[in-house]
């Protein structure tokens, strides 16, 4: 991973690129974080008036200072409100010079936010980017890119994936093997969206039939004995350059939504991918394909964080993977833990490997308090247990 990225994301090259992308002194610029976790749901309206529904809006109001775990000390971020505070939650009366707008995830509606602000749309992405990202953030995307990649590699005992395929037709389904498949929507988050079901089941062809009628399809994969979920992190560059950043490994349920991010030494997290796939020039070999194709089919029409969600597999007794199960265009948790790592090691002085729970709870609860309306009695706050980094409603 490179150094400049090992305590903030956003501080060294990347930060020295956004400046020099928008003609801005990086001695005194500043990010403007938002926590938009309804991003993909945004890009499914693909409207400037998208409003998330009560559950996910209550998210965004109680997780406001999530960008604690990723932002610089000199940064700001948006609350729910519109307000304008610095990383200690004290409020900004006016938006700094140099102020760049840095949300979790660029869509319509976000964008006209930033422009009510009085931020100047030359400091953020047109809507023709956004239309853009909103094709490639979609897993019909995802379906096509997987058969770009599955050609990059000689030995195909030990790669699965072939069969994710666009469905836009519901009729097809009788035709659909295995017996058993899992189905996604073109746009969702954290796995919501997502069921297994039998092709042939009559229950889940009309529940598919609605994913046609409101988002034009649907993405159909096997369900397969799945033994890990992790990610590879990218980012690409304003001038298209792609730089592979590390690894995430992560836990979820078994119809794929999202429970957690490993807090871990990178070293770490890629000996627990090669020891469950058993493989690392195999692991080495995607992380060349990937590279590639991002810069082939992604750069130049997208800047900044890629996830692409893999898993490793058990088919009949020998281990495979999955090398794209999802793309993700956005600021995303592999990129959380990441930072989440480095604060703790560093500006908390926890021993990660070592330390019990309660006292990482601690560490976390004592680093978040100084917040207004942070731990509620009952909403969405932040986890850390078993280092894991997580997003709960308890």
């Amino acid at each position: 991973m490179n150094s400049a990225c090992l305590t903030y994301m956003f501080k060294g090259k990347i930060f020295d690129d956004i400046a020099l992308h928008y003609a801005t002194n990086a001695d005194n610029m500043r990010l403007l974080h938002l926590f938009n976790p309804s991003q993909e749901i945004a890009l499914a309206d693909n409207s400037t008036s998208f409003t998330p529904k009560r559950m996910v809006r209550m998210m965004e109001e109680q997780m406001w200072n999530f960008p604690i775990w990723y932002a610089d000390k000199n940064d700001l971020i948006l609350k729910f409100d519109n307000q304008i505070v610095d990383i200690k939650g004290n409020t900004v009366d006016y938006i700094p010079d140099n102020t760049i707008p840095l949300p979790w995830g660029w869509n319509k509606a976000v964008r006209q936010r930033f422009i009510k602000l009085g931020i100047d749309s030359k400091l953020m992405p047109d809507e023709s980017y956004i239309d853009s990202l909103r094709i490639m953030a979609s897993r019909k995307f995802c379906a096509n890119y997987i058969h770009k990649l599955i050609p990059c590699f000689n030995n195909m005992e030990n790669i699965v994936g072939q069969n994710m395929t666009f469905v836009d037709d519901i009729s097809c389904l009788q035709e659909m093997k295995p017996d058993e498949l899992i189905f996604k929507q073109l746009w969702s988050s954290s796995g919501r969206g997502n069921f297994v079901a039998n092709p042939k089941d009559a229950d889940a062809a009309k529940r598919l039939q609605r994913y046609v009628a409101k988002q034009g399809g649907f993405v159909a994969d096997v369900f397969y004995n799945k033994i890990l979920d992790f990610a590879m992190e990218f980012y690409v560059y304003h001038n298209g350059e792609v730089e592979f950043l590390g690894y995430s490994v992560f836990k979820t349920e078994a119809n794929g939504k999202y429970e957690g991010n490993m807090i871990k030494e990178q070293a770490e997290l890629r000996n627990i991918i090669i020891s469950q796939l058993g493989d690392h020039n195999l692991l080495d070999s995607i992380k060349t394909a990937h590279l590639n194709l991002i810069k082939k089919y992604i750069s130049g029409r997208y800047v900044g964080f890629i996830g692409v969600d893999m898993m490793v597999v058990d088919l009949d007794g020998k281990r495979a993977c999955h090398p794209c199960v999802e793309i993700n265009l956005r600021m995303n948790m592999g990129i959380v833990a990441m930072n989440a790592y480095q604060r703790l090691r560093r500006d908390l002085e926890v021993g990660i490997g070592g330390t019990g729970d309660s006292e990482l709870g601690a560490c976390l609860r004592s680093s978040t308090r100084s917040f207004d309306e942070v731990m509620r009695e009952r909403g969405f706050h932040t986890s850390l247990k078993s280092c894991l980094i997580s997003i709960k409603y308890s």
